[in-house]
């Protein structure tokens, strides 16, 4: 795909998948794997462009009617239950307004149950070592800062201990529930989870997830 008839054949293939496709999942991570062709991620340098699979402005292009999709997606209701919503979520912040973002966010989670869907998809999985483990553990971690872009944790975590005395949660729902506020006091008391020995902390108590 170095010639640009090739480009322009894969770009239109592109442009057509982008405008009736409804993965939104996969559009990211189209968008994200052309980016990072074309060097606009910090921790790794550009390809040559003879290896491109579109040029930049064609990838510009894309990046717009990618944000489009979210846009419509926000608004049929469908984006919260995307695989990989954090990721969408930091995209279209960083190619949209800001503030566009953090009202869909804010709106979308007054209803309980949307926060609840949207804690479970802040689980992530980590893996830690502790002294005498033969393999590293792995968690399920919900990080509460990966919030702050769009809520105020401290808000969240006061809706958080109260939905968590309900009993009609899932199980995931209720893991989900659980790590993230003994995240968020691991972090209020001055922890860092995100470095080894700090999760190695957090997780000491055994695996978050099943």
């Amino acid at each position: 795909m170095n010639s640009r008839l090739g480009r322009d054949r894969g770009f239109r293939i592109l442009v057509r998948a982008f405008r009736e496709g409804k993965a939104i999942y996969m559009m990211q991570q189209a968008v994200d794997l052309l980016g990072r062709q074309q060097g606009k991620y910090p921790e790794q340098p550009a390809e040559q462009q003879t290896t491109w699979f579109v040029s930049a402005e064609q990838l510009s292009e894309l990046e717009k009617l990618f944000v489009e999709k979210i846009r419509s997606a926000s608004a049929n209701g469908s984006l919260l239950g995307c695989p990989g919503l954090l990721q969408i979520l930091s995209f279209w912040r960083l190619k949209a307004d800001e503030a566009e973002v953090r009202t869909w966010v804010s709106q979308t989670t007054q209803e309980d149950e949307n926060l609840l869907q949207l804690l479970e998809r802040l689980l992530q999985s980590s893996s830690s070592f502790s002294f005498g483990d033969a393999a590293a553990k792995k968690h399920d971690r919900p990080n509460p800062e990966w919030l702050r872009p769009y809520l105020d944790p401290d808000e969240i975590a006061v809706r958080v201990e109260t939905l968590a005395q309900k009993d009609s949660l899932t199980e995931r729902q209720r893991r989900a529930v659980k790590e993230f506020l003994k995240e968020y006091k691991f972090l209020k008391s001055g922890g860092n989870p995100d470095s080894p020995l700090g999760l190695a902390n957090l997780t000491r108590d055994g695996p978050g997830g099943g």
